[in-house]
């Protein structure tokens, strides 16, 4: 896939319904957020981060790497800002908000399906990664709008297997080939021929040939264009 990205955009298949994607806001998402990998959506690889090489550590960082090891796993569980709104008729019905990133919720009285609500990460709280860790990530671009996500795209780490939420086991990329080949050479056509000439009558036609120039034989048997 790293080579393949350097030619054009790829089309993968991931596991999206669930929190992981639901509630994505920014950071990396990687292993550690433990996403499920049964793919259900499809999106658009558009780029590679490759992380900058750092030769800043040395033997003495035993208390550093204890601190991060106690902040990867004070971070297992994300935390939500909730946003609601009134849920339309027709949502309730549908038994489904409008918006791939709401869900629908019942109201303080209890009543089902009445709120569409968005639960925003709060920064920091999944995926704590952001573009100047030292970490490969691919750039992708989601189609649920400019509204989820980071502006529409989310970061995932490249990884092996299966990969985050299962985005190794399915990759297309379309291949365009050289846009100088020549054109197809136009098809000459008849314009001598006689349509009140012909067998059927005058303008009747059993095939093509039966009528003049650009002309073509409809399925009513006559002549047209």
């Amino acid at each position: 896939m790293e080579l393949a990205i350097q030619t054009g955009p790829m089309t993968i298949a991931v596991s999206a319904g669930n929190d992981c994607w639901r509630y994505y806001k920014t950071g990396v998402l990687s292993a550690a957020n433990n996403c499920p990998t049964k793919i259900d959506h499809g999106v658009v690889v558009v780029g590679l981060h490759k992380a900058s090489s750092s030769d800043d550590t040395d033997g003495d960082d035993s208390e550093e790497s204890e601190e991060s090891e106690e902040s990867e796993e004070s971070e297992d569980e994300p935390e939500y800002e909730r946003t609601c709104r009134k849920a339309k008729r027709s949502e309730r019905r549908a038994k489904q908000c409008a918006d791939p990133s709401e869900v629908l919720e019942p109201n303080k009285k209890g009543k089902k399906n009445r709120k569409c609500c968005t639960y925003t990460i709060i920064e920091g709280s999944l995926g704590d990664h952001d573009e100047t860790d030292n970490i490969d990530y691919w750039i992708v671009q989601n189609s649920w709008g400019s509204n989820w996500g980071n502006g529409g795209f989310v970061h995932i780490a490249v990884e092996g297997d299966l990969g985050v939420s299962g985005m190794n086991q399915y990759v297309q990329q379309v291949q365009v080939k050289d846009g100088n080949a020549d054109p197809p050479a136009p098809v000459e056509r008849d314009c001598s021929i006689d349509e009140g000439q012909n067998t059927l009558g005058p303008n009747k036609c059993s095939m093509d040939s039966e009528c003049s120039g650009d002309r073509t034989c409809s399925d009513w048997s006559w002549c047209q264009g």
